[in-house]
């Protein structure tokens, strides 16, 4: 590592005037002084900043990228079509209970493949249908099932998914996924990610089977389930993909921008892992924040600055007015602007990570209107990107807070396992890199987590880096490689 000086500073008891001049000090002195503000880094950062924005500035003028920048979703194995929809309305007419369905071409996946979407109109909290495969697969790897809602779905719904080689005998033998929909559905598409290798131990997901089925058995047929939808709402199914798979990713995003994050970025640093930051613009250079200084560092050295409010209130926006809602997001951007991080001044990550109004505001509908194109909840937490990006402005993430670090990794084992990407956010940094030693229970206070914990992690992550199992990435690197 190097800095160069940008004020006078006393170094091994010997006064050094500042001339530029750069020096390549103990790791724990550079980041001292560069905190300070005495100094900066002049390494190339991990991350080539100057180019992003550069690619950020053309994209938004429209302008058609080289293909060294073509939009490619991470992907590194292409899917293969189990049912595009074609002709939906009969092929799926099968065991019908609670619900009409219809062939509709108005909100279609055409970009996966799909010719069609299967409409249904709820009239029952118990929805069924199902249909069989003329030509039995083999699944293996992961299964992806797109699904659209057009409300929020019902707080307590369920959604099942079902694939079976005895069609003539689905009740009994069958392979069954389990989505909770409040806390993993979303308004809008989601991917929902099934993997053949999963038994429920890397995920926590709920997953059960009857009749000794097997994934080495041909499927020739696929059920659904939803249980717990108003009467009258309105769902789409936007095809099954399989075999697919995507680079596997974890972004690591750091909420509030407390002091103590100085700190965890020096360590990531050290270990070459780049991350991103979510600020509360109207709390930074105050009490127990970073410094507008620290961020420009941060930001210089790679990490993505994003705008997290002005004031950051209690209980998010869920109760404020579309005025009060407004003026935060928009402000906060243009905070991120006027300060030097443009590159994602348009990724909001939303205050209590919530984007449901109580009062009915469109929230959603003004963070588009203040010009953003991304923006992070908390419903869900895994992120498939091989079909591209789902729901951009409702993207998943988990919080680290109330983890054990062995929880935390499970998040990069899925990651792994179902190659598609994991975010997660943490708050701040307590403890010290030996005291409590890392590995142990988590702290009670969930904006809390351990120094040594974010010490390990970060090793952690650096080793699959190395491994080429995963690799560690920033906002605006998903923004440049997925389609959204």
């Amino acid at each position: 590592m190097s800095i160069r000086l940008l004020a006078s500073a006393i170094i091994a008891g010997a006064v050094v005037d500042v001339d530029g001049a750069v020096l390549s000090l103990d790791a724990e002195l550079e980041s001292v002084l560069v905190g300070q503000g005495r100094a900066e880094w002049v390494n190339s950062p991990a991350i080539d900043t100057d180019e992003r924005s550069r690619l950020k500035a053309l994209t938004r003028a429209g302008a058609v990228l080289p293909p060294s920048t073509t939009v490619d979703n991470y992907l590194t194995k292409a899917f293969s079509i189990l049912d595009d929809m074609s002709a939906a309305a009969t092929a799926w007419n099968n065991n019908k209970s609670g619900c009409t369905i219809s062939d509709d071409t108005t909100i279609v996946r055409a970009e996966n493949g799909a010719e069609n979407a299967l409409k249904v109109a709820v009239s029952s909290t118990y929805v069924r249908f199902q249909r069989t495969f003329a030509s039995p697969v083999v699944l293996s790897g992961t299964v992806n099932l797109w699904v659209y809602f057009d409300s929020n779905p019902t707080a307590g719904m369920t959604l099942e998914v079902y694939f079976s080689s005895d069609y003539a005998n689905f009740a009994t033998k069958y392979f069954k996924w389990y989505f909770p929909g409040d806390t993993y559905l979303r308004k809008g598409w989601n991917c929902l990610s099934l993997n053949t290798t999963e038994d429920g131990t890397t995920t926590g997901a709920t997953i059960t089977s009857g009749g000794g089925e097997s994934w080495a058995n041909a499927m020739n047929g696929c059920k659904i389930i939803a249980n717990g939808l108003a009467t009258g709402q309105t769902f789409r199914i936007g095809g099954i993909f399989y075999g697919g798979e995507a680079r596997a990713n974890v972004l690591c995003s750091f909420d509030d921008a407390y002091s103590s994050l100085w700190t965890v970025f020096n360590v990531f640093r050290r270990h070459g892992v780049p991350a991103s930051v979510a600020v509360i613009t109207g709390k930074v250079g105050t009490s127990g924040y970073l410094s507008l200084h620290q961020l420009t560092e941060i930001y210089k050295w790679g990490w993505d600055i994003i705008p997290h409010s002005v004031t950051h209130p209690a209980g998010g926006f869920a109760a404020k007015t579309a005025e009060e809602t407004y003026a935060e997001l928009n402000q906060s951007k243009q905070w991120c602007e006027r300060n030097g991080f443009d590159r994602t001044s348009d990724i909001f990550a939303w205050p209590q990570n919530a984007y449901a109004s109580s009062v009915g505001v469109d929230l959603i509908g003004l963070a588009k209107a203040a010009g953003f194109r991304l923006s992070r909840g908390s419903t869900r937490r895994d992120l498939p990107t091989a079909q591209g990006i789902d729901n951009p402005m409702r993207l998943p993430s988990a919080d680290v807070g109330g983890k054990t670090l062995a929880q935390v990794k499970k998040l990069l084992d899925a990651a792994e396992r179902y190659k598609q990407t994991n975010i997660f956010y943490a708050h701040k940094a307590v403890g010290t890199a030996t005291s409590p030693a890392s590995g142990g229970a988590a702290p009670a206070d969930t904006l809390e987590w351990y120094l040594a914990d974010f010490i390990a992690l970060a090793a952690d992550i650096a080793a699959r880096s190395t491994a080429g199992t995963l690799k560690a990435i920033t906002y605006s690197d998903l923004l440049t490689r997925c389609r959204v």
